[in-house]
């Protein structure tokens, strides 16, 4: 995402949930909260003496922040609950997925570019 100017990005990403003026840039934020396919909790079996075993569906939360600077993406960090089990950041990839490698014009743009 370093390097891609604010229009590459509002394609890729959408429009941000959020900006702030940042000295002579600018920092836009997205936001994702992850939750359980269809929104149901996977069932909580109980063992004896008490032990229970599920109910607690992966979650977390992810703010992306992009600093720009002269128009371009200089910086990008993640916040928040971003870590679902052992997937550093897995909560963030809804938000960044789709910008990795993009290219405008679309993916055959980044093929063909990539190949030559």
């Amino acid at each position: 995402m370093i390097g891609l100017d604010q229009s590459a990005i509002r394609m890729c990403a959408g429009l941000p949930a959020g900006t702030a003026k940042d000295g002579s840039g600018e920092i836009w934020m997205y936001e994702h909260a992850a939750s359980p396919p269809g929104g149901i909790a996977p069932p909580t079996l109980t063992l004896p003496p008490g032990l229970n075993i599920g109910g607690q569906a992966p979650s977390g939360y992810c703010r992306v922040q992009l600093r720009f600077a002269r128009g371009k993406v200089t910086e990008v960090q993640y916040a928040g609950n971003t870590d679902i089990g052992n997937a550093r950041d897995a909560v963030c990839g809804q938000i960044v997925r789709t910008c990795l490698g993009y290219a405008p014009g679309g993916r055959d743009t980044v093929a063909r570019t990539s190949h030559q």
